[in-house]
């Protein structure tokens, strides 16, 4: 799924919203004064001048014009791309300093009022002046901050701001009376902008968003959640847990409440938090108090700002309202409504906004808490035979045309509640199947399901020879013309002609960061449908669902959209914003998900299947003589049902497309050593060491193996932490074919603060680098049992450094060992490795079906295609090709 520029797939980067930094340990550390280089000072300097608004006359106070959009953007780019919490301390002190109100204007209309009260004129007179002044006291940056609120995501971006200047204030980073002014005038806005008419009321139950729920558990600061099975009973039966969202965020938390409905006044706290309810299923007649025994703010810009309050009243009336007429309480009576205060011997800390770290879930609870549902209760036979007659034919040995095959796992699966609906041996004379529901594998769906690309009529292609050619065959549908001559003269970031024919209709302009709308209109054509399955592990979206739902991406978001439903426009409804032009993993895992939904393409999608084996073969004649030479190929797996037992499942087809990525299996050292338990291959390691408080700023350093975007992640997270690092890789610094050369910096100003590091290699001694050591053009020679690794420097001389944790972050390979031989005969080169970047599986240009086997295809990184923005292309010659197959004429 990794891409090696901005014109590609996802990216893990650090969450946007991470917990509270840990204290550093007693030694040197960074002045407490906020300090800025020479360069940095003035760029400071420039984009305040540029940014914040000027204030108008009096007199032209309505009539000015708003300041450009784009100034705001600056200002929010540039504020995202410091990492250093000084460095946006100095900007905000700056911005509070010299941005604010100006005095002499004040005193000058403080007089005139003086004077005017003192003589005796009109009252209109004396109302205007008073108007000006009220006008001379408004700051400069509160202008700023009204044009970013307006911005998408600008809120929620003036909610991160304020909770900075908050931590800067605690760290003694900015202080002084201007400081305390503009964060109390952002508190103003802020309490405007979430006042109660803007905030809307969710109940969270086991059936949320998983998302939703991990985000409850996380934002836990009085009794912090201790596994999965917790935060079910906490909002289970007799229980109840209500949050706040904003009206420009739905689904995110702002203030959580949790309640506890019982028979009595409990004198304990405790049994209320550990013990379990008295039953599954609740009786209103035992219900006869509503406790509170928690509520906790989720973002820290929030503090000061009354929610509180707020949501206990309105979870009062709803739960009023939810018991009027019924049996059981009536909560009329206030006495029978208590805050865990009431109780004797609870003594909660008192709730003054911040939020304290709570335990994170681990294991398999972290899997479905990254966006994952629970496992439905399986469907019944009668059910899956439905399912077989309505979406693979009337006939149970009608074969499928097409199946999509995705990552295969032996892990426990997540799934959707139709992710049975293929269990026992479905005999088939067959058709198709794809392996894969990331974005390749639902791009693909929605093109066999009958949609349809065709030329606007009125379209005009920036591109000349493409506009000449498009013109010659008007009213045909893409997938019926010549791909190989359309794609002919077409250049860009990707090797593929037919993926680089795809984006330039889809986004006509963007590498020249134009907006033209796509060329394309879509057509809905049921009778060019071919039946097809898509096997997946997890739902729709793939691996996406796996990312934690914070970090962002790093293609811009305009380029992770697939047909006919733009990113921006998804986003827009949803009332979210993008961030930097980039998305975040959590919002793009739901596009993908909705748009299966939005188009109509679940019927066709599996989640939760794990592929154990692909056979293939001739099928032996039918009675009447004839025999179809088109091979035949069996899929044979299993869904692992919610009390682990495993329900095969068997498929045939006549074309089989593999889209299972490449993130299946870790690339390896293959060095003694390397199997010893502090040894892990996936950046998750180390978030779950520094959770568990295995390693914290005391421990010995980290050693982080590796020179692309994962190391580089692993490098930030460790930071933020003020975890001791060592970074070890096989390049020279200056090698011009590391990643860091190909990312704009200004796009990725995150991912260049690392390279940086790794040029100055600073180590265990004053600079602002310290505790990271960086170890170029070294050679790791192997690990020993007490935590040791033995390096070879680039002259021969041997290294030794104690650690605490290791991290291999240097690639992945895709896991197709339910190919015959892991389909190693399907590479360009048979005898190497398969590899996406350097031997992926050898596919006709114009086709993408394998070279070495007709009717298996594959699409995405398998076929070289690394860009999210470019995997779309296979898709649309795979659909051409098996149209094709199909013998139809375009209409």
């Amino acid at each position: 799924m990794r891409g090696l520029g901005p014109g590609l797939a996802v990216r893990r980067l650090l969450p946007l919203r991470l917990p509270p930094r840990p204290q550093r340990p007693p030694g040197p550390r960074l002045s407490s004064r906020p300090t800025v280089s020479g360069a940095l000072d003035r760029a400071m300097d420039e984009l305040l001048r540029r940014a914040v608004p000027a204030t108008p006359v009096y007199e032209l106070r309505e009539k000015s014009p708003a300041p450009a959009e784009g100034q705001c953007a600056d200002f929010v780019s540039f504020y995202g791309g410091l990492t250093e919490v000084a460095e946006r301390a100095e900007l905000l002190g700056r911005l509070a300093q010299g941005f604010g109100v100006d005095h002499g204007q004040v005193a000058e209309q403080s007089a005139g009022v003086l004077q005017l009260r003192e003589q005796p004129r009109e009252a209109a007179v004396l109302l205007q002046a008073e108007d000006r002044l009220r006008y001379a006291l408004v700051p400069r940056y509160r202008g700023l901050f009204h044009h970013i609120s307006k911005l998408d995501g600008g809120v929620r971006f003036l909610v991160q701001l304020r909770a900075d200047l908050i931590e800067a204030q605690a760290l003694k980073l900015v202080e002084g009376p201007h400081v305390r002014e503009m964060n109390g005038v952002l508190k103003g806005m802020l309490t405007e902008w979430f006042s109660s008419g803007f905030l809307n009321l969710e109940r969270v139950t086991w059936h949320s968003p998983c998302e939703v729920l991990q985000k409850i558990s996380e934002s836990e600061a009085v009794h912090p959640v201790k596994n999965w099975m917790d935060i079910k009973q906490r909002v289970g039966p007799y229980r109840r847990c209500y949050f706040f969202s904003h009206c420009s965020t739905p689904e995110e938390p702002l203030v959580v409440l949790h309640v506890a409905l019982t028979s009595d006044i409990s004198s304990n706290i405790q049994s209320i938090v550990k013990e379990c309810p008295p039953a599954e299923t609740e009786e209103k007649n035992k219900i006869a108090a509503a406790i509170f025994y928690s509520i906790s703010l989720t973002q820290q810009g929030l503090q000061g700002v009354e929610l509180g309050t707020f949501l206990i009243k309105r979870v009062v009336k709803e739960l009023q309202q939810g018991y009027t007429g019924r049996p059981g309480p009536n909560f009329h009576d206030a006495r029978k409504v208590y805050t865990s205060k009431a109780l004797g011997s609870c003594k909660p800390e008192p709730w003054d906004g911040e939020v304290k770290p709570a335990t994170w879930l681990l294991g398999k609870d972290a899997d479905c808490a990254r966006g994952q549902l629970p496992a439905p209760s399986p469907p019944s036979a009668a059910a899956m035979s439905n399912w077989r007659k309505d979406h693979l034919g009337a006939s149970s040995s009608e074969p499928l045309k097409v199946i999509i095959i995705g990552r295969r796992s032996t892990t426990e699966p997540h799934r959707l509640g139709y992710a049975y609906n293929l269990c026992g041996i479905i005999p088939c004379n067959p058709s198709k199947t794809l392996q894969g529901n990331g974005p390749s594998g639902i791009c693909l769906s929605y093109l066999l399901s009958g949609y349809t690309p065709y030329v606007k009529p009125d379209a005009v292609h920036p591109h000349p020879l493409l506009q000449r050619k498009l013109s010659e065959a008007p009213g045909v549908s893409i997938l019926d013309q010549d791909l190989d001559y359309l794609s002919e003269g077409l250049e860009g970031r990707c090797q593929s002609p037919v993926a680089l024919l795809f984006d330039a209709l889809l986004r006509p302009d963007t590498d020249f960061g134009g907006n033209t709308e796509s060329v394309l209109t879509w057509k809905l054509q049921k009778e060019r449908a071919i039946p097809h399955v898509v096997l997946g592990r997890n739902l729709p979206g793939g691996a996406w669902h796996s990312i934690e739902g914070s970090m962002v991406t790093l293609s811009q978001g305009q380029w992770m959209g697939l047909p006919d439903l733009e990113v921006k426009d998804w986003m827009r409804r949803k009332r979210r914003g993008l961030r930097n032009s980039r998305a975040t993993a959590g919002d793009i895992a739901h596009y993908y998900r909705d748009y299966v939904n939005k188009k109509g393409l679940g019927q066709s999608f599996v989640s939760g299947a794990v592929v154990t084996a692909v056979e293939w073969g001739i099928p032996e004649p039918s009675g009447s003589g004839a025999q179809d030479p088109s091979p035949l190929f069996q899929v044979s797996g299993f869904l692992t049902a919610e009390d682990q037992s495993q329900q095969p499942f068997s498929l045939c087809a006549h074309n089989v497309v593999l889209a299972t990525g490449t993130s299946d299996s870790p690339a390896r050292l293959g060095i003694p050593g390397e199997t010893l338990p502090f040894v892990h291959h996936e950046l998750s390691a180390l978030e779950v060491a520094i959770r568990a408080g295995t390693v914290t700023p005391d421990s010995d350093p980290v050693l982080i193996i590796g020179a692309g975007l994962s190391a580089a992640d692993a490098v930030l997270y460790a930071r933020h932490y003020n975890i001791l690092v060592i970074h070890a890789f096989r390049r020279p610094v200056d090698d011009p074919g590391l990643v860091f050369n190909q990312l704009p910096k200004m796009l990725y100003p995150e991912y260049h603060k690392v390279h940086q590091m790794m040029r100055e290699q600073s180590i265990l001694s004053p600079s602002p680098y310290e505790g990271y050591r960086s170890l170029p053009e070294h050679q790791l020679l192997l690990f020993k049992e007490d935590r040791q690794a033995l390096f070879q420097d680039p002259q021969g001389l041997h290294k030794v450094f104690g650690l605490s944790l290791v991290l291999v972050l240097i690639g992945s390979h895709p896991d197709l060992s339910f190919l015959p031989g892991a389909g190693a005969h399907l590479a360009v080169d048979p005898d190497q490795p398969l590899s996406a970047k350097r031997n992926p599986i050898d596919v006709e240009p114009f086709t993408y079906q394998s070279t070495q086997q007709e009717g298996l295809y594959a699409v995405g990184p398998l076929a070289g295609d690394n860009f999210v923005r470019f995997v779309q292309g296979g898709a649309l010659a795979v659909a051409s090709s098996l149209l094709r197959k199909e013998a139809r004429k375009p209409p």
